[in-house]
């Protein structure tokens, strides 16, 4: 599901409409107008189910972090509770989990700033486009553009805030 990107809940979702017979076409789409592949799935008879990709991908980057964290706290417990021939091995298991926190870390950041060079990308795409449209089209790309720009806002400002947290903790 990680990879695939999705949740459990997209995929009860899906899994309640894919009864035995039909089938499922996954794609990962940038889209400017939902209507049109909606209207087209629906004369053949199909559904779109749509998932923002990266907002599954925060949330699991935060479980990952928070079980990680979760089992250091519990060994960090058993270490103080622990003889002395035990702590060394204990410490050696929080000393791979720290690591493994600021692999995770690391991972979360260079995903992020993925994201934005995307949201980038789409933005110059759709400013280009813009430039030759007209009227309702052009309308329609620049609205397009300032929600890409509003979202990747909110998500850049969601990260800061969640790393800043995190950090906190880290230190």
């Amino acid at each position: 599901m990680y990879r695939a990107g999705v949740n459990a809940d997209f995929l009860d979702d899906v899994s309640a409409k894919l009864t035995p017979g039909k089938w499922a076409i996954v794609a990962d789409v940038s889209e400017e107008w939902e209507t049109p592949i909606d209207t087209r799935m629906a004369a053949l008879g199909g559904t779109v189910f749509r998932e923002i990709r990266y907002e599954i991908e925060d949330e699991q980057d935060k479980r990952d972090i928070a079980a990680i964290k979760a089992n250091i706290a519990q060994l960090k417990k058993e270490q103080a509770q622990s003889r002395a021939d035990q702590k060394a091995k204990i410490q050696s298991k929080i000393d791979g989990l720290n690591k493994k926190l600021h692999a995770k870390l690391e991972q979360a950041k260079n995903r992020r700033k993925r994201r934005e060079e995307e949201g980038k990308a789409k933005v110059e795409a759709l400013e280009k486009k813009a430039s030759k449209a007209k009227g309702e089209a052009k309308a329609k790309i620049e609205e397009r553009i300032d929600y890409i720009k509003k979202k990747e806002k909110e998500g850049k400002e969601n990260f800061k805030r969640w790393l800043e947290a995190e950090g906190e903790i880290w230190i």
